[in-house]
């Protein structure tokens, strides 16, 4: 006999997707849910919510190539902070070599980053 595997699909695009990271949620909120993010040639990174991705929160544009990694890291407050603040940071690699870092909580880029 062979198992009976269910797959669902989660999230849709239209562009090829190069990376995926489901980020973990902002540490002081209990209720938060975690995001999933996902990196596409078309150079976007998309945010969405776990498990339900069909909601999109933001979309982080800044990269002129492909989104090729993306990383997940504590804010550099995480000890200290509560609230929006203390979102996880996000770091971003591309075709062209251009590495971005980005707050989840604002959606744009740190200067000098990409």
């Amino acid at each position: 006999g062979g198992e009976t595997v269910v797959k669902s699909v989660v999230v849709g695009h239209v562009a090829m997707l190069l990376d995926i990271l489901v980020a973990p949620a902002p540490a002081p909120d209990a209720s938060a849910r975690q995001r999933l993010l996902t990196a596409d040639r078309d150079g976007r990174i998309r945010i969405s919510r776990y498990p339900d991705a069909f909601v999109i929160d933001a979309f982080l544009l800044g990269h002129r190539s492909f989104v090729s990694r993306l990383a997940a890291l504590p804010p550099p407050d995480a000890a200290t902070t509560t609230g929006p603040a203390a979102a996880p940071l996000i770091v971003s690699g591309d075709g062209r070599g251009a590495v971005c870092v980005w707050t989840t909580t604002t959606t744009s880029a740190a200067p000098g980053s990409c």
